[in-house]
This record gives structure tokens, C-alpha cells and sequence, in this order.
């Protein structure tokens, strides 16, 4: 059964499975040796502060995209399909924009970070770190907007156009073609009726309780 996040910020393939993640995360955990973390309390302390310098990236990312690309629009429906037609697909399952604004709200504090530890960088590199949050967050959000200005994106909106309290009892489909609007869905069409019930091709439709 294909892993969906039902978030259009999720780098992962569609195709990811739960068992194929949970491998890949038991041997990243053993080859970064997580003993070594706790040989000192320096080294502890510098592991928590650098926590900062990749979520920095992720927020930047993340906020980007909601309110200054999309403005608050998402396709309710398109978040939980797997389908390579669906807008949050992107490119084989990847959002490549994503990932080059995260790694350069990553590299603008890189440097830094090897100063942390002990190795001699230049004292610029070790300002920076030192606002590393807000460095790493302007870099990446700043890089997402302009990689989406230039290469568009599906599914945003010009103006703010955030989904309020107008729709509620979202029903989704799996694997059904594409077509229905989240206005259908959410009123109960005739793809998408109140009840959960089998539909066309014998799908199973599931109701979910989206009440905003």
C-alpha cells in the first residue's frame, strides 16, 4: 500500500511503502553512531544546536510555499492520491524545488557548523551560525520563491484563497480518475455521495471527517 502524506511538502515518492522507510531509517541510525552524541556533554549540546540549521530550511520551505506561492490554496482531494496526474506529483514523485531551496538554507550555515565543532573557519561563517535559524530560513524560503516564480507549479492561486469553514466532510477516493473538484467532494456529488459506498470500477470510497 503506497505511503501518501497528505501534504504537498513531503519529498518522499508516492510508491514509499512504511516497511521500506523503516529500513532505510534503522541503517541510517546505525552508520551516524548515535553513541557518539552522548561521549561528552559538548558534543551533546552541539548536536541539539544543530538541530536548528535543518529545520531552519524546512520552515522556510514550508511557509514559502503556504502563503507567499500557493496563498493558503490546496486541492483537498489531490493531497492523498498516489497518481502521477495529481499536482503534487511533481517530477517522478520528487519536488525538486523543494529540495535545492533546502540544501541552500542548509550550506549558507554549513560552514558554521564545522566551526562548532572545532575546526577554524573564518569569523563571517561564525556570525552567521549564530543566526543560523534565521540565515538558514531566509535562504530557503527566498530560493523556493524564486525557483517557483521562474518554474511554475501547479495548484496555487493569485490571491489568498484559503479553505474555510465553507467545507466540511471531505470524501475521498482512492484511485478515482481526476475531475472532481474539492467543491463536489465536499457538498457530496454524485461521485461523492454522503454515505461511504463502492463507486465506479468497485472503489471503495472513505469519508473523511474534515471539518475545519
Amino acid at each position: 500500500m503506497p505511503l501518501v502524506s497528505p501534504t504537498p511538502y513531503s519529498p518522499l515518492p508516492p510508491s514509499a511503502s512504511p516497511s521500506h522507510l523503516i529500513s532505510l531509517s534503522q541503517r541510517i541510525t546505525i552508520l551516524t553512531t548515535p553513541r557518539n552524541l552522548l561521549s561528552t556533554s559538548n558534543n551533546f549540546t552541539t548536536y541539539l544546536s544543530a538541530y536548528s540549521v535543518f529545520l531552519s530550511s524546512i520552515a522556510g520551505v514550508i511557509i514559502t510555499d503556504y502563503y507567499l506561492v500557493r496563498h493558503g490554496y490546496l486541492q483537498i482531494r489531490d493531497l492523498y492520491s498516489a497518481s502521477p496526474s495529481s499536482p503534487y506529483f511533481y517530477t517522478f514523485g520528487f519536488h525538486w524545488r523543494g529540495y535545492t531551496a533546502y540544501i541552500c538554507g542548509i550550506l549558507i550555515n554549513i560552514v558554521g557548523f564545522v566551526g562548532a565543532i572545532g575546526k577554524p573557519v573564518p569569523k563571517g561563517a561564525t556570525y552567521i551560525y549564530n543566526l543560523n535559524f534565521f540565515c538558514g530560513f531566509i535562504v530557503a524560503g527566498g530560493t523556493y520563491w524564486l525557483l517557483t516564480h521562474f518554474s511554475k507549479i501547479p495548484a496555487t492561486s493569485e490571491c489568498w484563497n484559503e479553505v474555510g469553514d465553507e467545507i466540511s466532510n471531505v470524501s475521498v477516493a482512492y484511485g478515482v480518475g481526476e475531475g472532481v473538484s474539492d467543491e463536489e467532494s465536499a457538498t457530496g456529488s454524485d461521485a461523492y455521495g454522503k454515505d461511504d459506498k463502492v463507486i465506479e470500477g468497485g472503489l471503495k470510497e472513505r469519508k473523511v471527517a474534515a471539518d475545519f
